[in-house]
């Protein structure tokens, strides 16, 4: 029997189950050394606890927020078969701009977030929320890809077997506007040769700079302390695609 979403939605619910399967960024090392600055690490947009888990496993404490339910199940349910790890992770609802701990942090994570915040009034509520968070002199570390979305049509991402099963990826990109692009994922799973399962997923991304994001954060009462390209602390030059981000609470 074949299943499939109806139409692709916007957010991360349908792909939840999937995301753990494909996403292989090479960061957890870089926001590891941020994690261990401080007692405690302030987790945004923690996801399924993909850098989270981890970190933990290595001694670290977390707290990790997470605004889609989905996400939070998936996380949840691996806390379940790692309970070292859950002992040193708390893990909350809400979003980057709207979350409420009443507590402050020496260092903060935004992994994959940022660009999500579509406008500049978006992105301006969550750096402020965030410094809200953070002790004075605090750190907040976050990434965002500065670069335009070419028109590309679906094609493969990534193949995986696990479980007697396989998992395809395909990926479509396209441009909106000056300051929005879209990506489309679709994830298939396959068992004996026949297709079991098809979901979608759209994306929404907005298009910024590092002027943009300066401002921003003075706004919020931070500063920006250093820029990096990639995720071995390799100094960021106009024109890079990767923009890492480190600043500091001033205010």
């Amino acid at each position: 029997m074949t299943t499939s979403a109806p139409a692709a939605e916007y957010g991360y619910e349908a792909a939840a189950p999937f995301y753990d399967l494909f996403e292989r960024k090479n960061n957890l090392d870089f926001f590891g050394e941020y994690a261990a600055l401080g007692a405690e690490a302030l987790d945004i947009g923690a996801g399924t606890g993909r850098l989270a888990i981890p970190l933990a496993q290595r001694g670290l404490r977390l707290t990790c927020v997470e605004p889609c339910a989905p996400m939070r199940a998936e996380f949840e349910r691996k806390l379940l078969a790692d309970p070292d790890a859950a002992a040193r992770i708390t893990l909350v609802d809400g979003d980057a701009a709207s979350f409420s701990l009443e507590r402050a942090f020496p260092v903060a994570l935004m992994a994959g977030v940022f660009e999500h915040l579509l406008t500049p009034e978006a992105r301006l509520a969550a750096l402020t929320n965030i410094a809200r968070h953070l002790e004075p002199g605090g750190l907040l570390v976050f990434d965002i890809f500065l670069a335009a979305l070419a028109d590309e049509p679906l094609t493969p991402a990534g193949r995986v077997s696990r479980d007697g099963r396989e998992y395809r990826r395909y990926l479509a990109t396209r441009q909106l506007g000056p300051s929005l692009g879209e990506t489309l994922l679709r994830y298939e799973v396959y068992q004996d040769g026949q297709r079991l399962q098809r979901v979608e997923q759209r994306q929404r991304v907005a298009l910024t700079s590092l002027e943009e994001i300066e401002n921003l954060l003075a706004q919020a009462g931070l500063a920006v302390r250093l820029t990096f390209r990639d995720y071995q602390f390799t100094p960021y030059m106009p024109g890079d695609s990767l923009l890492v981000v480190d600043a500091v609470r001033v205010r």
